[in-house]
C-alpha cells in the first residue's frame, strides 16, 4: 500500500496537464495519505467507506448550487452555507436553553401553584447593596422602602420615607421564574397549559447578563384580553417604560415604547410588584430609524443604548391575542 501511493503521488500531476481538473484538492485524495497509519493503529477498515464524503457533497455543493442563480455562484453559495450554520447553531443554543430551563424547574417552591420558582435561590441572602451593583438598579432600595411602607396599615409620609432604613440587610435572589399563562378559551390544547419562562440574570462567570422585558398587569383595570385577578406571590422588581399610547401604529399594528426619563433622584422609574403581575415575556423590536445602525448596539447592550422600541405582538399566538 506504501509502494502504491508513492506512485500515485509521484504521477498525480497527469491529471492536472491533460487538463482533467484544475487541483487535486478532494478530501478523498487527502485520505489516501492517513489510510496506512490507521491500519497499523487500529486494524482493518471494516464496514469503512467514502459515503460520508458524497453526502458533504449533497449538502454543502449540490443544495447550495439549487439556492443559487446559477451566475457567480460560488460568493452565493458560501452565504447560504453560512446562514445555514448559523441557524443551526442557534437552533443547538435554543435546545439546550430549553433543556436547562426544564431541568431548573424540576423542583420548586411552589409547585401546587401556576408560579415555579427553583426550590433553592440562586444566590441566598444577598446584601442589597450588592444586588444594586449586580443588577444595575440604582433605585432598588428606595421602591423596596416604598413598597413595604405600602403595606403596613399606618403609612408613613413620603418625607419620613427618605430618612428611613430597611429592618433587614440580605434577601435571597432568584434568576428567573416560570408561570403557566392564563388560558384564552380559544382552540388551545387544554390538556396542556401554555407556560412561559422569565429571567433576570447579572453576569456572571464570563457569560453575558440577562434580563428579559415582560408585561406587567398593574392595575385590577388593565384592559387586556381575558387576563383578570388579584394575586399574593413573591415579589419581583422592574424598571418601568414609559406608558403605551392609546392605539398602535398604524402600518404594522405594533405599539412605540419609549424608555422613561429618570426621575429626581436620576435613576429609572421602577417598582416592587407581586411575581403573579407580570403575565407574560414580550419582545422589543428596536426602532433603527432611517440613520445607519450604531456598531455599539448588541444583543446584550441595545435595551439600554437604544431609546425607543416597537412592541412585537406577532411573536407567539398568544402574543397576538393579548397585545393589541
Amino acid at each position: 500500500m506504501q509502494k502504491a501511493l508513492e506512485d500515485f503521488h509521484q504521477h498525480k500531476e497527469v491529471i492536472i496537464n491533460l487538463g482533467v481538473r484544475d487541483d487535486l484538492d478532494i478530501p478523498k485524495f487527502h485520505s489516501l495519505q492517513h489510510y496506512l497509519e490507521n491500519i497499523k493503529n487500529f486494524g482493518t477498515t471494516d464496514n469503512y467507506n467514502t459515503e460520508m464524503f458524497e453526502r458533504f457533497h449533497i449538502d454543502f455543493c449540490k443544495e447550495a448550487w439549487y439556492a443559487s442563480n446559477g451566475r457567480n455562484e460560488k460568493p452565493q453559495m458560501i452565504a447560504w452555507l453560512t446562514r445555514r450554520e448559523k441557524v443551526s447553531s442557534f437552533q443547538s443554543y435554543l435546545k439546550m436553553s430549553m433543556e436547562d430551563e426544564e431541568e431548573e424547574f424540576v423542583h420548586s417552591r411552589f409547585g401546587d401553584q401556576r408560579l415555579l420558582l427553583t426550590k433553592r435561590p440562586h444566590q441566598a441572602r444577598r446584601h442589597i447593596l450588592d444586588v444594586i451593583q449586580d443588577h444595575n438598579c440604582q433605585g432598588f432600595k428606595k421602591d423596596l422602602i416604598s413598597y413595604l411602607n405600602s403595606q403596613l396599615s399606618d403609612p408613613h409620609s413620603r418625607g419620613r420615607l427618605r430618612h428611613m432604613d430597611l429592618p433587614f440587610s440580605h434577601i435571597d435572589i432568584y434568576h428567573g421564574f416560570k408561570f403557566c399563562l392564563d388560558s384564552l378559551g380559544n382552540d388551545n390544547d387544554f390538556d396542556q397549559e401554555e407556560t412561559d419562562t422569565v429571567k433576570a440574570k447579572p453576569s456572571l462567570g464570563g457569560k453575558p447578563a440577562r434580563f428579559d422585558t415582560v408585561v406587567v398587569m398593574d392595575t385590577s383595570d388593565c384592559e387586556t384580553t381575558g387576563l383578570k385577578g388579584k394575586f399574593q406571590d413573591p415579589l419581583a422588581y422592574v424598571e418601568w417604560y414609559a406608558p403605551l399610547k392609546p392605539a398602535a401604529e398604524d402600518y404594522h399594528e405594533m405599539y412605540l415604547v419609549k424608555k422613561c426619563l429618570s426621575n429626581a433622584d436620576g435613576f429609572t422609574p421602577g417598582q416592587v410588584i407581586s411575581l403573579s403581575s407580570i403575565r407574560q415575556t414580550c419582545q422589543l423590536i428596536p426602532n433603527f430609524g432611517r440613520t445607519a445602525l450604531p456598531i455599539e448596539w448588541t444583543s446584550d447592550s441595545v435595551l439600554d443604548r437604544c431609546d425607543t422600541f416597537f412592541l412585537n405582538c406577532f411573536t407567539s399566538k398568544y402574543a397576538y391575542q393579548t397585545l393589541w
